[in-house]
């Protein structure tokens, strides 16, 4: 076994000075040191004596050193000595300075592949003319130096020809093996050739060309499977070396090179044979030691480091982003492209060895000028994904190719490339094969069992449902939504049993509802039908459980009922951060505030670019007016989303909440680009009463927008403010005349009711006023809903101020100040809502803490 302790810098072993440790496995270490007497860099590979091993092995290492010995070749790393320290095996061996192929596999220029394979195949030719079969190679056994010439090392496993070796004793690495290996043959040259053509594919293309979770796997992938040709993963490779490799690579060694100097000459450069100058003997004790150190080592280490550089174990890094798919077949069908980027993310993220970026964050780099480096930093992932989707027409019907490629975030190299060309009729089998084989190109288990079924088999159908995602992902807005509905009611039109198409059928129903675009319980009825039935159809769909969740949360407030719709379906879909979005949502307007901001965080960490994950963050930590932490993920969601209103609104709401900052408000809102459109809010209408002095007569010129009735209100409240009674009266007029006929068809709204109040008290009517205001909070109490009640909470306090009711006013705000909200002292000292209150010492102490 291997000495416990480690050399420490400075230490001496013979005349040899520890600098550093530079690597390190399981059965020994390798240093950096100084050679005191020669005065040159040296890798010390420090190792355990193994006395176990029977005499017969001892024999037959002796007689592979010798042979080994006789090998001096400069594309074969050197061995200078060998020294026994404390039941320990130190070989001293030539330092590189330089990379492992292992760290630079995909990201090969044509010249330097070609240099490599040349370099390798020289060395090989020479252990192969002194008797010796490497038996091991592979890129974490080969360096290519900062000099540019490549060295073989670890010749751990060598084996002379002579040898009659059974499958069981042979030692290599499974994926290099050739298959005569595997079969029981012995050790040949064109064994050798076999693995350095697998060295070569995958430097070239990112890939090996032979992959698997269990060696059985690859094993049957030599013996029987040919891989992928190289030109569908890499295109500006020329014939010969293509040639080349596959000659390397097939399953009849009588069918590769018959000497190995010629595969040097057929990539166009000549290695004469090893002349007898250039070869030497050192002494037997010598090699015979430095074979069986090796042996040790490579029995039992992981990978070793040389020249400060190691190899990576991709296990670590299984966290990818899939941009989206660039659609080159004509502007029309940008919304296919997309639905194929959301159908590629949904079948990677069934496989929770894999961290998946979500939609939001990689739809933000469509288009984006930022290399892949800079991109992964951004999200924090190992891998991207990127492509093309092209969807044509001819006269055998639509014919699909995409594109994709697997780029490395660490090198900015590809490491996996395969282009599909396929039949539209084969689109949902290309989506799986694509996820799948982007999983082993990641080497993740059980990548043929998780496929997603097809959500349909009418392309027609899917063709709809993929046009009715582009409207739902576009926004709120009114014309969004409807439009979405007539596309997933296309859908389940083409194909009746289409759940999918079903659950977002119901989505879009509920949200009608949610956002008062239609508060009639027929909308709710059919999105309970929807939901119901893509239940029905598909049981453990979770995007049936997550529609159902959102009929109870939108729908009925019923926020028990919806929570668990929402964990039955996160069970089923872990990696979905929509679904942690929405239980925290709900976790919100329960009051659980804690949970709620947890969950955010959690939907935030797997979704980190998304503007709005950010903002809900944000938005929560306001409402706990922890605002220092608040301002942070506001900010985030700016830089996320420069052209976003929302963000602005809210932060420069934030200065006034904390500290009644008017200045700074201004600040930040002057800093929304015209892009963002901050008149679109009536978020934005409510704060230029404060930020705007006399409130700009600019301000009746701001859009209509869907919340018609709050636009009126709106107009209504500055004429208070101006003292423009007729104004007013007419603004206030025009909002109850809206208002009115769509109460009466949905009597249990509470913002419609809420919003009668407040223009029932701006037409002097203040028992109606009151009436209204007051039913809306009986129908939205906090109890219910500790989110939306707020601002209905701030409607009655400003109707109980307009109609004069000042005592009952202020009792309004006190009781909202003790709750978690929108509001603080600060912000009541400067809204001019509240202006007539200050002559109430009532008022100044609760606001000032003084009634003077």
């Amino acid at each position: 076994m291997a000495h416990e302790s480690s050399f420490k810098p400075g230490m001496m072993i013979g005349s040899y000075e520890i600098v550093r440790l530079a690597g390190s496995g399981g059965m020994g270490e390798v240093y950096l040191a100084n050679d005191t007497r020669l005065h040159r860099k040296v890798a010390l590979k420090v190792l355990a004596i193994d006395h176990q091993r029977p005499v017969d092995v001892r024999m037959r290492l002796q007689q592979e050193a010798q042979a080994l010995a006789s090998v001096s070749h400069p594309n074969i790393g050197s061995i200078y000595d060998l020294v026994e320290i404390d039941n320990r095996l130190v070989m001293v061996m030539e330092w590189i300075e330089g990379k492992l192929l292992s760290s630079i596999v995909g990201s090969v220029s044509q010249d330097q592949l070609q240099s490599i394979a040349v370099d390798v195949a020289a060395a090989l030719s020479a252990a192969h003319h002194a008797g010796i079969c490497h038996g091991d190679i592979k890129p974490s056994n080969i360096i290519r130096g900062d000099d540019g010439r490549t060295r073989v090392f670890d010749f751990g496993i060598a084996r002379t020809f002579a040898d009659s070796l059974s499958y069981a004793d042979y030692s290599g690495t499974i994926s290099y093996m050739a298959p005569e290996l595997i079969s029981g043959n012995a050790p040949s040259p064109q064994s050798d050739q076999f693995s350095l053509g697998v060295l070569l594919y995958e430097l070239a293309t990112g890939t090996k060309p032979f992959s698997g979770d269990y060696e059985a796997v690859v094993q049957y992938q030599i013996l029987n499977l040919t891989p992928a040709p190289i030109t569908t993963l890499r295109s500006d490779l020329p014939q010969f070396l293509i040639d080349t490799i596959n000659q390397l690579l097939e399953k009849n060694p009588d069918q590769r090179f018959g000497d190995t100097s010629e595969i040097c000459a057929a990539l166009g450069q000549q290695t004469a044979e090893p002349a007898s100058g250039l070869l030497w003997r050192r002494s037997v004790r010598v090699a015979l030691s430095a074979i069986i150190a090796v042996i040790i080592l490579s029995a039992g280490t992981a990978i070793v480091r040389y020249g400060g550089h190691e190899e990576t174990d991709d296990s670590e890094r299984r966290t990818i982003a899939v941009l989206p798919f660039e659609n080159t077949g004509g502007p029309s069908q940008g919304y296919f492209a997309d639905g194929m980027t959301d159908a590629i993310i949904a079948g990677l993220a069934q496989d929770t060895a894999v961290s998946v970026i979500s939609r939001q964050s990689v739809m933000n780099y469509r288009g984006s000028s930022k290399t892949i480096q800079e991109i992964g930093r951004e999200l924090a992932v190992a891998f991207i994904l990127t492509g093309g989707i092209q969807r044509s027409a001819n006269t055998n019907g639509d014919n699909l190719r995409i594109s994709a490629n697997l780029a490395d975030v660490r090198t900015g190299r590809m490491r996996w490339a395969k282009v599909y060309d396929r039949n539209l009729n084969g689109l949902f089998a290309v989506q799986n094969e694509l996820a799948v084989d982007v999983k082993k190109a990641l080497h993740l288990s059980d990548t043929t069992g998780r496929n997603l079924p097809p959500p349909t088999f009418s392309l027609s159908a899917y063709d709809f449902f993929l046009r009715g995602n582009d409207y739902f992902n576009r926004g709120w807005s009114h014309e969004d939504i409807r439009f979405a509905i007539g596309m997933y009611e296309n859908a389940v039109a083409e194909d009746s049993s289409f759940a999918m198409a079903y659950a977002m059928l119901a989505r879009c129903h509920a949200s009608m509802f949610w956002e008062y675009f239609d508060r009639t319980d027929s909308r709710c009825l059919r999105a309970r039908q929807a939901a119901d039935r893509a239940m029905t159809l598909k049981s453990d769909l979770p995007e049936a459980y997550l529609a159902l969740g959102y009929y109870y949360y939108h729908c009925e407030l019923d926020y028990i009922r919806a929570l668990e719709q929402f964990y039955i379906a996160l069970r089923l879909d872990p990696n979905n951060c929509e679904l942690l979005n929405a239980i925290a949502a709900v976790e919100r307007r329960q009051g659980n505030l804690p949970m709620a901001l947890e969950h955010f965080k959690q939907s935030q960490k797997i979704d980190p670019r998304s503007h709005l994950k950010a903002f809900e963050v944000g938005l929560t930590y306001g409402l706990m007016r922890q605002y220092s932490d608040a301002h942070i993920y506001l900010d985030r969601a700016i830089t996320l989303c420069p052209d976003w209103s929302l963000a602005y609104i809210y932060k420069a709401w934030l200065s006034i909440l904390e500290d009644g900052d008017i200045e700074a408000a201004r600040g930040t809102l002057a800093k929304a680009p015209p892009e963002a459109n901050l008149q679109r809010s009536h978020y934005y209408w409510w704060l230029q009463r404060i930020v705007q002095p006399n409130v700009s007569p600019e301000m009746t010129h701001i859009p209509v927008m869907d919340d018609t009735a709050a636009y009126y209100l709106f107009l209504s409240q500055i004429n208070r403010l101006r003292s423009n009674s007729y104004m007013r009266r007419a603004y206030a007029d025009s909002a109850r005349n809206w208002i009115a006929p769509r109460l009466a068809t949905a009597p249990n709204a509470a913002r419609y009711n809420s919003y009668l109040g407040l223009a029932y008290a701006e037409l002097g009517e203040k028992e109606k006023g009151v009436q209204f205001g007051q039913k809306a909070l009986e129908l939205l109490p906090t109890s219910r809903d500790s989110f939306d009640a707020l601002f209905l909470l701030l409607n009655m306090a400003e109707i109980l101020v307009i109609v004069g009711e000042q005592e009952q006013a202020i009792g309004q705000i006190q009781y909202m100040l003790s709750l978690p909200g929108f509001v603080s002292k600060p912000y009541f000292k400067v809204d001019p809502l509240w202006r007539s209150l200050e002559a109430q010492p009532e008022y100044r102490k609760l606001i000032y803490g003084s009634s003077s």
